[in-house]
């Protein structure tokens, strides 16, 4: 599958209304890996699934990574 393929399908499942804590995972894990792999695309609806469900990645601080992504010059973090 291509990032741009896993990209989209993880946006469409960040953004299902209703969607389940498993949908939530398998969506950070399908634009984790897009983004990985070149994708910026997935980097904003990553950074939002975040934010809007903390609770689901209670190890990750958002401003943490978005502090880091700045650093490593990524305009859109």
């Amino acid at each position: 599958t291509s990032p741009r393929a896993r990209a989209r399908l993880g946006k469409w499942l960040a953004a299902k209304p209703g969607a389940s804590d498993a949908e939530h995972r398998e969506a950070e894990r399908l634009l984790s890996q897009a983004f990985e792999q070149g994708e910026d695309s997935a980097l904003v609806p990553l950074i939002v699934l975040y934010l809007q469900y903390p609770q689901s990645w209670p190890e990750i601080d958002p401003q943490q990574r978005i502090d880091q992504w700045r650093a490593r010059g990524l305009p859109q973090a």
